[in-house]
C-alpha cells in the first residue's frame, strides 16, 4: 500500500468491517490510516469472502458511516476513530488530540437497565460515635546517595535526594457525645510518630467500652409507634420495603437506645 501511494502520489486510508466475534464490536473501523502528506486523498473498503480480499473505492465517508449515527445530517468524520462532527471547526480541534494516538473505534458502553445512578454506601451515611482528624509536620532532610562517594552518579535508578522527617503532630477527638468531643493536642519532638501511637491506642481504650455496650431499644411511644408501623420506605435508602413483617427491622442507636427507623 506504501508503494501504490507514493508511485501514485496519493493517501490511502483503508476501511475494515469486523463481524462481531472474538468479543470485539460489530461494525466498521479504521484498518490504516496513510501516514503520507499527498493533496490526493482515496478511502476505500477493505471486504472478504473465504480468504479472499478485495478493496472497494468509498466515494462517501459520510454516506458510509451515517447509519452509525442517530442523526441524518452530514457530517465531519474523522478518519483515526469515525468520531463524527456537525462543524469542521469541531473536527479540527478533535484532530488535534486524536492524532496523538493510534487509530481506533471508539464503542460507548451499552445503556444499563437502570439509568439512574443511586448512591448505595448507605453506611457512610451512619454518624459513628468517634473520630480523630490528625495532621503531622515534617522537615526536609537532604539524603545522600548510599552506593557513591559524593555526588551522586547512578543514572540507572531513582536518585533519593531528601526524605522527610516527622517532628510534630495535631490531634483531635471528634464525638457528638461531649465526653468524647476533646480539645486539640499537640505534641513536638523526633519521637511525636511512637507519641501519636501511643495516643491513639489510649484513646481507643477511653472509646471501646463505649462501643461494646448495646444500650437495649427503647419503648417508643404510641404516636411513635403509629408511624413505624405505617412506615413503607427503608429511612435508610428510601426504598420500598418488601411485603411481610419479616422483611421490617428496627434499626436502633446502640448507644441511646433511640429506634433510628424502619429497615
Amino acid at each position: 500500500m506504501t508503494r501504490f501511494e507514493k508511485q501514485n502520489s496519493v493517501n490511502v486510508n483503508v476501511i475494515a468491517y469486523h463481524d462481531g466475534s472474538d468479543n470485539l464490536p460489530e461494525g466498521l473501523f479504521p484498518r490504516r490510516l496513510s501516514e503520507e502528506m499527498y493533496e490526493e486523498k482515496l478511502n476505500v473498503l477493505l471486504i472478504g469472502n473465504e480468504g479472499t480480499q478485495h478493496f472497494v473505492l468509498v466515494t462517501s465517508v459520510n454516506g458510509l458511516l451515517i447509519e452509525n449515527s442517530k442523526n441524518r445530517h452530514t457530517k465531519h468524520y474523522c478518519m483515526r476513530c469515525f468520531k463524527g462532527f456537525v462543524e469542521e471547526e469541531s473536527l479540527t480541534k478533535h484532530s488535534e488530540i486524536c492524532e496523538k494516538f493510534k487509530i481506533q473505534k471508539i464503542k460507548m458502553p451499552e445503556k444499563p437497565k437502570d439509568r439512574i445512578c443511586r448512591f448505595k454506601s448507605y453506611r457512610k451515611t451512619i454518624k459513628h460515635l468517634a473520630w480523630i482528624a490528625a495532621d503531622f509536620e515534617c522537615v526536609s532532610k537532604e539524603v545522600s546517595c548510599d552506593r557513591c562517594q559524593g555526588e551522586c552518579e547512578c543514572s540507572s535508578r531513582t536518585q533519593n535526594v531528601a526524605e522527610f522527617v516527622p517532628y510534630s503532630y495535631a490531634l483531635k477527638l471528634n464525638s457528638h457525645d461531649a465526653k468524647f468531643n476533646l480539645p486539640v493536642e499537640t505534641y513536638t519532638g523526633h519521637d511525636c510518630v511512637e507519641k501519636f501511637i501511643d495516643r491513639c491506642d489510649k484513646l481507643w481504650l477511653m472509646v471501646k467500652p463505649t462501643l461494646d455496650f448495646v444500650k437495649p431499644m427503647e419503648t417508643p411511644s404510641a404516636e411513635r409507634q403509629l408511624e413505624l408501623d405505617s412506615a413503607i420506605k427503608c429511612y435508610l435508602c428510601e426504598d420500598y420495603l418488601l411485603p411481610g413483617t419479616e422483611n421490617r427491622h428496627r434499626d436502633h442507636d446502640h448507644t441511646t437506645g433511640v429506634i433510628l427507623g424502619i429497615a
